[in-house]
Order: C-alpha cells, then sequence, then structure tokens
C-alpha cells in the first residue's frame, strides 16, 4: 500500500496482544508514513476504562489500549492454562502405555476416553481449596510437578473440566445429497376460442334459443371433474347458464377452469348500444377486505339495470356465489339463504328435525329439493377452485365442516 494510507484497527473482546500486534502489523510500513487508529466501540470502551480505572471523560490514549490488551492476554492465558496443564498430564500418562508390538490390549485400551461422565463424579461435592484438589495427582513424576506448579502460579480454574473446552475431531456421518427435480407435465394446448351465433342473436334480438349448444348449465360445467363422482350435478338449478366458449378453456379439461374475456371483447360494441341484455362486472369475494360484487352493479353495459331485479331472482345469485367460490357472507341472512337452499342446517335443529353428520337436513327440506347432500361435492370442487389454498376460517368452509354460524361473527365483518 502506498505510504500515506491510514488503517482502521477494531478492538472486540478478548483481544490479547498477539492478536492486535498481528492485525497492526499488516501495514507493513507502519511509522514509516503509514498509520493507524484504533476504532473503539462504547462497550469495550468501558471495559477499558474500568481495567485501568481511568473515569469516564478520561481521553483513551495507546498506551491505555496496551495495558487493556495485556489484560486481556493474561485472562486468556489464565482460562487457557486448565487446557494446557491437562493435555501435559495426559501425555505423560500415556508415553509409557504402548510398547510397540508387545503392546497389550489393556494398554490401547487405556487410551480410550470417558464418552460421559458418571452421576456422582459430575454432581459429588469437591473440595474448594485449589491445593487440596491437587492431592491426588501424580507428583513423582518431575514433568507434572512443573505442570502442577505452573498451573498453580496462575490461579487457573478446576483442572477436571478442562477437557470440556478441549477442541475433539469427531468422524461425522456422511450425509446423503438430495437435489429434487420436478417433473411437470407438458402445458395443455388451448382451445381456440369461437363465437356461437346463437350468443350473436341473443344480443342482437334478445331471443334466448332453446337447446342451443351455445349454452350449458354452470354446475353441468363439473361433469367431467372428479367432484362430480360424488353428486348428481342433474339435481342443481339449471337456471344459471354459461357460455360454451367459457367452459372450453383448454382441449381436454382436467377440471380447472379459467375465465376468458374472449367473447366479451368480440361483442362489446354491439351490447352497448343493446336495449335487451346487459353485461355485468362479476368476482367472487376472496377474503373479508373486499366487499361483495353480486350486486351485479359495478360496471353495467347495455340495457339500463336496477339493482331491485336481483330480488326477483335470488337463486341465480345464490347459484353465482356457490360456482364462483365466494368464501364470505355479507350478513346472517345471506348465510341462512344459502343453507336453505342447499337443505343444511343454520341453527340448532328444532324437535323431531334429523341432520345427517354434515348437517343436510333429513328428509330433505331445501328450496332447490335436492335429494342427497351436497357437501362433498362442494368441497372436492373448492379445493379444484382454490388450488388446495388453506379456508378453513372462511364463512362456506365453515357451513361446509357442519359448523353453525353466530350473527355475530358474520355481521362483525
Amino acid at each position: 500500500m502506498p505510504k500515506q494510507y491510514q488503517a482502521a484497527v477494531t478492538l472486540g473482546a478478548n483481544l490479547t496482544k498477539d492478536a492486535l500486534v498481528q492485525a497492526c502489523m499488516r501495514m507493513q510500513k507502519l511509522s514509516k508514513g503509514q498509520s493507524i487508529v484504533f476504532c473503539i466501540p462504547e462497550e469495550i470502551q468501558t471495559k477499558i476504562l474500568q481495567c485501568t480505572s481511568k473515569s469516564c471523560s478520561t481521553e483513551i490514549e495507546v498506551s491505555v489500549l496496551l495495558v487493556w490488551a495485556i489484560a486481556e492476554t493474561w485472562a486468556d492465558m489464565r482460562r487457557n492454562i486448565p487446557l494446557w496443564a491437562a493435555q501435559g498430564h495426559r501425555y505423560e500418562d500415556y508415553k509409557d502405555c504402548l510398547n510397540g508390538a508387545e503392546a497389550t490390549v489393556e494398554q490401547a485400551k487405556s487410551f480410550l476416553e470417558t464418552e460421559a461422565q458418571s452421576l456422582e463424579d459430575r454432581y459429588r461435592p469437591r473440595p474448594g481449596n485449589l491445593s487440596d484438589a491437587m492431592k491426588d495427582r501424580d507428583t513423582i513424576n518431575s514433568s507434572i510437578r512443573e505442570i502442577l506448579k505452573r498451573y498453580r502460579d496462575f490461579e487457573a480454574v478446576s483442572l477436571d473440566t478442562a477437557t470440556l473446552q478441549e477442541e475433539q475431531e469427531r468422524e461425522l456421518s456422511t450425509e446423503i445429497e438430495e437435489e429434487r427435480e420436478v417433473q411437470r407435465p407438458a402445458p395443455m394446448e388451448a382451445e381456440k376460442h369461437k363465437l356461437h351465433p346463437d350468443l350473436v342473436r341473443l344480443v342482437d334480438a334478445g331471443v334466448f334459443p332453446e337447446r342451443s349448444s351455445a349454452f350449458i348449465s354452470a354446475f353441468q360445467t363439473l361433469k367431467s371433474t372428479s367432484a362430480a363422482k360424488q353428486f348428481d350435478l342433474e339435481q342443481f338449478p339449471e337456471d344459471l347458464l354459461m357460455t360454451a366458449d367459457f367452459e372450453r378453456t383448454a382441449k381436454h379439461p382436467q377440471g380447472v377452469m379459467s375465465d376468458s374475456p374472449f367473447e366479451a371483447e368480440q361483442l362489446i360494441a354491439k351490447i352497448r348500444t343493446s336495449k335487451l341484455v346487459t353485461l355485468h362486472l362479476y368476482a367472487p369475494r376472496p377474503n373479508r377486505s373486499y366487499g361483495p360484487l353480486d350486486t351485479l352493479d359495478l360496471y353495467c353495459v347495455g340495457r339500463e339495470f336496477s339493482a331491485g331485479i336481483l330480488s326477483l331472482c335470488r337463486s341465480q345469485i345464490v347459484q353465482l356465489n356457490l360456482f364462483a367460490s365466494q368464501l364470505y357472507f355479507q350478513s346472517y341472512a345471506e348465510y341462512a339463504e344459502l343453507c336453505r337452499y342447499l337443505g343444511l342446517a343454520w341453527k340448532t335443529p328444532r324437535g323431531g328435525q334429523k341432520l345427517q353428520v354434515d348437517g343436510f337436513i333429513v328428509p330433505p327440506a331445501g328450496v332447490w329439493c335436492l335429494n342427497a347432500s351436497p357437501v362433498r361435492l362442494l368441497k372436492d370442487y373448492m379445493k379444484t377452485r382454490r388450488e388446495g389454498e388453506k379456508m378453513e376460517k372462511t364463512h362456506l368452509v365453515k357451513v361446509l365442516e357442519c359448523g353453525l354460524l353466530e350473527k355475530c361473527e358474520i355481521d362483525s365483518d
């Protein structure tokens, strides 16, 4: 580095003089143009002042830093001297155990270290005096006597616990590395959009053709899914219709549906001037922070629309919310309305009323006159519709899990 460079040396806890000198000597031209500046954290500054008995207002000089570094070195040696003594004592014990090929099995086993301390060794009361703790040590060996003398000079901690700080090399079991490779199915080929002439005729003349292939009942679109095996879809009302183009999103669909604005884009110009049909913008309520859009008055194009008309077709609105997987109710009355249509109990059964395990009233008493419980079908459909996301806390899933909702639980949202 150039001669005019200055380096910053950061001081930390347990910093010995050797480590400090080594860090400073990274500047090879120190005192010959290069210089260093010490960066002291507040915690270390407090320790330096305590070590040197200086006041808080005293300016810390380099000589004060050296005194603190030497004190830290002394403390480090005092911490490590038990380990040094234990290793020296072990060497003196083991150096005569092996005698080449003539060594016995017992001599070889003497090299084994104790894996764990017994309860007696761990918790037995021991003398607090350091000289008493050394009575059992072998003092005949001159090397051990020198080790113990050095040990006493440093007033070190217990020799028995020194091995706990010793670094040991252990053989680790080989870890099996696994790299998961996800093989996803090839993407499905999208079906080409088709604008059916009957749909165009409906927009132009307001004439709804009977038995047209352009329209299909909403719940009949689930006939190719696995959920349809649990319930006869023909029991659902057929007055909520969908276009065939909406149903056919991909070739050979597997029950996952996606919305397409193709038909709306193709017919939006005609609908704007139409006095026979109305195009509404709708989306289900996915969480409590969103307001409901089932009033169908957020965005309307075409014939003038009044929200009061919906009171005459509540069955279609309930079907729409159910088919779109609207998870939350706006009011307790809306919750009770859905249960009445499905034939599910929404309050404690009255005398003589029988319920199935899933809450379906027996004999059937729903407005839609369903002969069997639709709960299992709707559960499977919700999982498919929501792609397996967690919905346990939602209103609709609680109903399907045979839970009775309280009025305050809904109205508070």
